[in-house]
């Protein structure tokens, strides 16, 4: 479910007024939203699987007491009161000791395991055990989820199944937005994904749309045991290649999983098997979304991504960073923006920052999270691993990446790292910074603007669209590099896949350049990939040229 801008913006603001116990402004957050929204099952779901145990439970005392699907709000009320007081409470005292969200209470408050005897003669409905399954996500006790669908594994109805692995699957989501109290046991997940395949498999097998779904069991378990770094186990799921797997996500999947194995040569000849597969695929027509995925962060969509709300967005980091003597300066696309535009570029769709030292993060990352008015997750805070962490502006959406730049011999070097597990380098000339007004925001820059961004971007005052500063950026360290060899090859399947032919045009470019390195695309392969840019970029020619009639030449024949 995906919560809405002002509805995001209330839980952020309420959350900060329970955490500092302001009734009077509890009551106007209160008054000035929606509260049949607010109150709403999917909104609770939604706190649940971010694990806010407090924000559930306000949210669902007030829903009980304003009748806004008072029965489904008192269970969870009652059921997250018990687990805290560690005492059965309201109707949960009522149900039978037999019945098996009492038993996963019981288990819970009292932190034991829950053991196949104690399952083996628990009863209720497929909606009580599936209220018993999320609760013991809820609380983190994987053990106990497993527990669950192993003793559910008798023969029952297919929806039963589907609605656990969406359950699984949302909860696996939240963890890429979010700071979570507790990390998600990824090796417990992939097995809670292989219960439910197998349990959607045992019925109505042949439907296409329930093999497409035992199918999605199959991929995310092989995401879970990849995040578990377990990544010959995922690697053999995803090796049995169901009947009718969508190829290109098979293909990216297999290769991210080799390259984070540290098998960058495999990985590379996998990427290349995908754009044969693309090539062969209709003689090389769009086929659709390839799933190409490249940086470990995702940004706002350019249509929800303003001037108004970039400035918004940049003010909220500026303050809460300087209250903590931070000082945050602007770089790359954004830096290129205040300097040659005196705005933000007309293609942005997040904004870059920089702050110099990487001890910096956890305090950067305690300042973010208890403002309240951004998104982050703990996943980027890699010691002296982390070059960079991506939050998102829970007003407007909008992605910052912030950079850590570390002094690194006579240089300040930076870096990003990529879906992929690996990183690519960047370094710069080290500079003092400025202070500057951008946006109507107090920030800074570097006091070497022009060279930081001839660094980046080499001639920075001719505009290019159409750059891919990961590839052409002379500040990247490296060049022709194993890494480099896989960046170029996930640049060249997203420009196939999206038909930017200019793009492709530059990394056909760059691959031909390297031709001679190790990881090198095969010069055939490499040929046909530059025969359809061409044929491409006929048709773009053609469709530009305005129509030409043929009836003068009809007249003179």
């Amino acid at each position: 479910m995906e919560l809405s801008d002002s509805l995001n913006t209330t839980l952020g603001r309420l959350k900060h007024a329970l955490a500092q116990g302001g009734e009077h402004l509890i009551l106007d957050i209160l008054e000035a939203c929606d509260l049949k929204e607010l109150l709403s099952q999917d909104t609770i779901s939604f706190t649940r699987r971010r694990r806010e145990a407090q924000m559930c439970s306000f949210l669902c005392t007030l829903a009980a007491a304003n009748n806004v699907s008072a029965t489904r709000a008192q269970l969870w009320l009652d059921c997250y009161q018990s687990i805290k007081l560690r005492q059965l409470e309201g109707a949960l005292q009522k149900l039978s000791e037999r019945n098996v969200l009492r038993v996963t209470v019981e288990a819970l408050m009292s932190d034991e395991e829950l053991t196949p005897k104690k399952l083996q003669r628990a009863k209720g409905t497929d909606q009580t055990w599936q209220d018993s399954l999320e609760l013991c996500v809820d609380f983190n006790s994987w053990t106990c989820a497993v527990r669950l669908l192993e003793a559910k594994s008798a023969p029952q109805d297919t929806l039963f199944w589907v609605q656990a692995l969406k359950a699984l699957a949302l909860r696996d989501q939240a963890d890429d937005t979010v700071v979570l109290p507790l990390p998600i046991d990824y090796a417990q997940l992939a097995r809670l994904y292989e219960l439910c395949g197998q349990g959607i498999r045992r019925q109505m097998l042949g439907i296409e749309a329930i093999d497409e779904t035992a199918q999605l069991s199959g991929f995310l378990g092989a995401r879970a045991l990849e995040r578990a770094r377990r990544y010959d186990e995922a690697l053999e799921l995803l090796r049995l290649n169901p009947k009718g797997s969508d190829p290109f996500t098979l293909h990216q999947a297999i290769a991210r999983n080799l390259c984070k194995r540290g098998d960058l040569q495999a990985a590379i000849a996998q990427l290349d098997m995908q754009a044969e597969t693309f090539l062969q695929s209709n003689s090389g027509v769009q086929v659709g979304d390839m799933n190409v995925s490249l940086t470990d962060t995702k940004s706002a969509d350019q249509d929800g991504f303003t001037v108004e709300g970039a400035s918004l967005a940049l003010q909220d980091l500026a303050r809460t960073l300087s209250a903590r003597d931070h000082k945050v300066f602007l770089v790359s696309g954004t830096l290129l923006g205040y300097r040659r535009e005196g705005k933000l570029l007309d293609h942005d769709k997040d904004i870059d920052v920089g702050v110099v030292g990487w001890t910096e993060q956890f305090e950067i990352f305690d300042s973010l999270w208890r403002s309240n008015l951004f998104h982050l997750s703990a996943k980027y805070l890699k010691g002296k691993d982390t070059y960079y962490i991506a939050v998102v502006h829970v007003a407007t959406k909008i992605t910052i990446d912030i950079f850590l730049y570390k002094n690194t011999g006579d240089k300040l070097v930076t870096g990003l790292d990529f879906l992929f597990g690996h990183r690519q380098t960047f370094a710069f000339t080290p500079f003092a910074l400025k202070q500057v007004n951008f946006l109507g925001v107090d920030l800074y820059v570097p006091d070497n603007v022009d060279l930081n961004l001839e660094e980046n971007f080499g001639a920075w005052r001719v505009p290019d669209p159409s750059y891919i500063s990961h590839l052409e950026s002379p500040s990247t360290m490296d060049k022709g590099g194993l890494e480099f060899m896989i960046t170029a090859r996930l640049h060249l399947l997203k420009a196939l896949d999206e038909r930017k032919s200019t793009r492709l045009r530059k990394v056909i470019a760059i691959l031909a350049e390297h031709r001679h390195k190790p990881g090198s695309m095969d010069a055939q392969l490499l040929r046909r990939v530059e025969l359809l840019c061409q044929q491409r970029e006929a048709t773009e020619t053609l469709l530009r040229s305005p129509a030409k009639s043929v009836l003068p030449e009809v007249a003179y024949a």
